[in-house]
């Protein structure tokens, strides 16, 4: 999948996902059935299909897991489970959920 993501300033600019995008609903299952945190590299790594599908208007079918995924690596922002990587993309996971409220995905 390719995000065109560059550095603009402290933000990751991530492009939408198409509608449907089997890849990134393939990664999203699979995050999300892992049942734990990954790791914080993993996390780092996988952040952009989960910011992608979280971007837009629209639902990406398969990708409704990708709000609890990243709510369940929240833990890892700060408290016993605070990892570096992850604590980096604190902003990006904010403004996420923020582009999320933005639309009526109903």
């Amino acid at each position: 999948i390719s995000f065109g993501s560059k550095k603009e300033g402290d933000a990751l600019a991530v492009s939408k996902l198409p509608s449907p995008c089997a890849p990134a609903a393939c990664s999203i299952f699979e995050m999300d059935e892992y049942g734990d945190c990954l790791s914080g590299n993993s996390f780092v790594f996988l952040f952009p299909i989960l910011q992608a599908s979280l971007t837009g208007p629209r639902n990406v079918p398969g990708c409704d897991a990708a709000l609890a995924v990243l709510e369940r690596h929240c833990a890892m922002l700060a408290g016993d489970e605070v990892d570096a990587a992850v604590k980096q993309l604190r902003k990006d996971m904010a403004s996420t959920v923020l582009e999320l409220l933005c639309h009526d995905r109903s």
